[in-house]
């Protein structure tokens, strides 16, 4: 499932200029670049924390959580 936002979100962006890339909406709003790299570092993050989480042998319950509900349009 990753890949295939990774490469719908990379399809989206493809082409557009440094300007557009960087372009911030407005000043309290992030360019698509710091989207894209915030992206890139929280799946960097959960991968570790998963990774070292099975290492460990830890067993981690969460409470259900409506992820759908956090997903926005871009």
């Amino acid at each position: 499932m990753n890949d295939k936002a990774r490469e719908e979100l990379f399809s989206e962006v493809n082409g557009l200029s440094d300007e557009d890339i960087n372009k911030k909406p407005s000043e309290d709003q992030w360019s698509i670049k710091q989207i894209i790299e915030h992206l890139i570092l929280m799946e960097g993050a959960v991968t570790q924390m998963v990774t070292d989480q099975l290492k460990n042998g830890e067993i981690v319950n969460a409470d259900h959580k409506p992820i759908e509900s956090t997903l926005i349009a871009m």
